[in-house]
């Protein structure tokens, strides 16, 4: 009895000892005790797992699971954010956000799809299940395919075996069975079909038909008065969440399973703002500790580069949760002043630190190469030394240095500025819908009212939009004008022929590569008028306003698509990038590193954001467009070059130049589209994907361009010394916007007003990057497609490399180089195929 007392702890602790694994890599136990896991179970961080679990052989289980007590999953498959309540799964697989039990049983065989509910005592057997649907009481499903948002009545069984062998039948998406029905297999109920309450279907239903059998109803008046019973209140539905409604929902409606995980930087505001004030002592210290010392030998100096990381990686995260923060409300004042006081932290860490650069410059470079003999890690920080270096001329004395961080609080201010009045000032109205009704009119909707195939409505979403910004047009010239201003006087402050010298000074980018790019886009405009010739036809207008720029070229029911297809979408599209790049993907969808849906006061657009030691957020406003699956995939190809960098870099070169960062987004959206067009049969739908490829390469290469332009202007004009007034910008981005888009386009006089809503220009010569990213992306996609395996290594690694080089020299990594025009020639080159093909398929 003793030997089986002491085995019986031994296996109790090795059963402990897997669960503490698990518990280190992010799962909640109720008791670590209670519960039974086999050595090879999988379970995603964020599941927490109750009393008598048992979990044996081949499980997989996603992130932020509920695993109910007394549950049994054997050999099977669960995705993330499901619920499972006293159950018992063998042999099956479940999707994510799904819902099971208490007291299913899912059979072997079975494929339970997202957003499921397999209620109290239904068993699944050898059966598929779509998503959406459920069957929430007294149900058997035997040897039966059910579509997607199908609802199975209680009390409903598949009669699937007639005493000899098993029959399989089929239920139709958007299917309703009601309450006590058996449907006699074989037998497909169609899509849209209803089948009446205690029926027994022996015959096929139609789709969108009524199936009914069953005794004449009879109706007794005032019954439950006679007896006595008393009225019973309709209860209440609740709303659900949709891809997207008529009335923008409150941040707190929103479930926590869309919205990012911001939490795990800082669990609440306090531990920020005592890492605020911790941040605020450290950058006091550095400058008592090391100005004036670091010409004092190489270990000195390299505890001073140390040191000044680990307080800039505060600073960065300090800042990064305040942005976010504001971001998902920027109507909230206490998150403002959060961003603020986080604004204001980069300033004075800035000014304290600014004695660095010139100290560090004014010591020999025979001295530092000393030094990189005597302290072998400051070979680190080699191409940190050499950027300092080649900017050595543009570094003011320490005084001066010190002044301009002082001042570099109020010279960001007007993006600050422009951020409050576009995000949480300005209001649209409403727009009159298709269906005929209003619909609320904010940035995240505004392209799919362009995207509206009624004419009335584009044009009604068009005047409303760019009729707020006219309204603003002084207030957002002065905005612009200044910040303009302090560009240029910065640049001439530090010795820079121009201000555009000084923007691509940074990434080491020749002048020659900003006007190259401008020069090869104005001298192939010719494609882009040709494709608006042919948008004209297509459509059959007499005239192509500006508002038709968007307008769908093909007869095509946009079907919503739900969140968690997008992401199942991805998944298949870059699998071109192989195994690890698609799990690493998968991983930090399940650790919530998106923030998917538009709330009130919700910064617009999209964006990839982060700190060193954070998980890569990525904020989207998703809308159920297939156009957000491709934002979803460029977001995504921001992060994951995040990821890749962090887990391969010190944190000096863990960030990326924009030069760099557009490429990774853009090679996602490049093989996701071509894997779309690929993989498609149907002609219609290989039209609409061809139109929004070419829409891609107008969008990005010829519209930045243009942005390019334009900046150049501006800035040109505020080094003459000329004022940047509302009349003198739309004067020139008009003139910009019809020679872009040729005579095909009538010029609406609102569109000359669109400068006052790009919010990059706020970021100098900014957009430029995302042409030769874009240009960058394209030939890179050709690589990986073509040549497989080696390409798809040497862009990992190039993902790998951070900012440990300059920009065009890690691009070479991936196969292209930048410095010569020959990829934005070919990128025009490929857009002209496109748009030949688009003849050939329309006209």
């Amino acid at each position: 009895m003793d030997d089986l007392t002491v085995q019986y702890e031994k296996e109790a602790e090795a059963r402990l000892a897997v669960n503490l694994r698990h518990a280190a890599r992010g799962v909640r136990f109720i008791d670590p005790r209670a519960a039974y896991i086999d050595a090879d179970a999988e379970i995603g961080a964020g599941t927490v797992v109750y009393p008598g679990v048992i979990l044996e052989g081949k499980v997989k289980i996603g992130g932020n699971c509920v695993i109910g007590q007394n549950t049994r999953v054997k050999d099977a498959k669960i995705g993330d954010y499901t619920k499972i309540e006293q159950s018992v799964i063998v042999g099956s697989e479940i999707g994510s956000h799904s819902r099971i039990g208490p007291f299913a049983y899912i059979r072997p065989g079975s494929v339970v799809g997202d957003h499921t509910k397999v209620g109290n005592f239904v068993e699944v057997k050898n059966s598929t299940i779509g998503d959406g649907s459920k069957a929430s009481h007294l149900t058997y499903i035997g040897d039966a395919d059910v579509g997607e948002r199908v609802n199975l009545g209680c009390g409903v069984v598949f009669v699937n075996y007639d005493g000899r062998r098993k029959h399989r039948s089929a239920v139709g998406n958007g299917a309703f069975v009601g309450c006590n029905v058996n449907l006699i297999s074989p037998i497909v109920v169609g899509n849209g079909a209803y089948v009446a309450a205690g029926t027994t279907v022996t015959k096929d239903v139609p789709e969108g038909g009524l199936s009914i059998g069953r005794g004449k109803e009879r109706h007794i008046e005032g019954w439950v008065k006679k007896r006595g019973f008393p009225e019973e209140k309709a209860e209440k539905k609740t709303e659900q969440i949709g891809i997207i409604d008529k009335k923008l929902k409150k941040r707190e409606e929103i479930p926590p399973e869309y919205k990012w995980d911001i939490e795990s930087m800082y669990p609440d505001e306090r531990e920020w703002k005592k890492e605020y004030a911790r941040a605020e002592a450290a950058a006091e210290a550095y400058a008592a500790e090391f100005a004036g010392k670091l010409s004092g030998g190489g270990g000195t100096l390299l505890a001073a580069l140390r040191k000044k990381d680990a307080l800039w990686l505060i600073v960065e995260r300090l800042f990064v949760y305040a942005k976010m923060r504001r971001d998902e409300d920027n109507r909230n004042a206490g998150r403002q002043a959060m961003a603020d006081r986080a604004q204001a932290l980069i300033a004075r860490v800035s000014a304290d630190l600014s004695f660095f650069a010139p100290e560090f410059l004014a010591i020999p470079e025979e001295t530092l190469r000393k030094f990189a003999e005597e302290e072998q890690c400051l070979g680190q920080y080699g191409h940190l030394v050499r950027t300092l270096l080649r900017q050595k001329e543009h570094v003011l004395p320490r005084a001066e240095e010190e002044l301009l961080a002082r001042l570099s609080d109020v010279t960001s201010a007007t993006g600050e500025i422009f951020s409050m009045i576009n995000e949480a000032d300005m209001k649209f109205g409403a727009v009159t819908g298709e269906d005929g009704e209003e619909t609320e009119l904010t940035h995240g909707r505004y392209i799919g009212f362009m995207e509206s195939r009624d004419r009335k409505v584009r044009r009604e979403a068009f005047s409303k939009m760019y009729g707020a910004y006219i309204r603003q047009k002084n207030t957002l010239a002065a905005t612009y004008r200044y910040n303009t201003k302090a560009d240029t006087v910065i640049a001439r402050i530090r010795g820079y022929s121009s201000s555009l010298e000084a923007a691509l000074s940074g990434d080491n980018i020749p002048l020659s590569v900003y006007d190259s790019l401008i020069g090869a886009v104005n001298g192939r405009l010719g494609a882009l008028h040709r494709y608006m010739d042919i948008r004209k036809k297509i459509l059959g207008v007499d005239e192509l306003h500006m508002y038709d720029v968007y307008a769908p070229l093909v007869e095509r029911e946009e079907k919503p698509v739900r969140y968690e297809r997008a992401v199942e979408i991805l998944r298949r599209g870059l699998s071109a990038l192989g195994g690890d790049y698609v799990k690493r993907m998968e991983r930090g969808l399940s650790e919530r590193w998106v923030d998917v849906y538009e709330n009130e006061g919700k910064t617009s657009g999209a964006y990839s954001f982060g700190s060193y030691d954070s998980k890569p957020y990525i904020l989207l406003n998703y809308t159920g467009k297939l156009k957000d699956v491709f934002t979803l995939a460029h977001e995504m190809g921001h992060s994951m070059h995040s990821a890749f960098t962090r887990e391969n870099q010190p944190f000096v070169y863990g960030g990326h130049s924009i030069f760099t960062a557009e490429v990774a987004s853009t090679v996602n959206e490049s093989l996701l589209m071509r894997h779309l067009l690929a993989e498609t049969p149907d002609t219609a739908e290989k039209k609409y994907l061809l139109n929004l490829y070419i829409e891609e390469f107008r969008a990005t290469l010829f519209r930045q361009a243009m942005f390019a332009e334009f900046e150049k202007l501006t800035h040109a004009a505020a080094e003459r010394g000329e004022s940047l007034t509302s009349d003198w910008l739309c004067g020139e981005y008009g003139r910009l916007n019809e020679k872009y888009f040729g005579p095909s386009v009538k010029q609406d006089e609102e569109i000359a007003v669109e400068w006052a809503r790009i919010p990059h220009f706020y970021r100098a010569f900014y957009v430029y990057k995302y042409a030769t990213g874009y240009s960058a992306a394209v030939a890179i996609a050709d690589r990986i497609l073509n040549e497989g395996e080696s390409a798809r290594d040497a862009y990992i690694d190039f993902l790998k490399t951070g900012e440990s080089g300059d920009p065009i020299d890690l691009l070479k990594i991936a196969g292209v180089d930048m410095s010569a025009p020959e990829p934005v020639e070919r990128a025009i080159d490929t857009f002209e195929g496109l748009v030949d093909e688009m003849e050939k398929l329309f006209i």
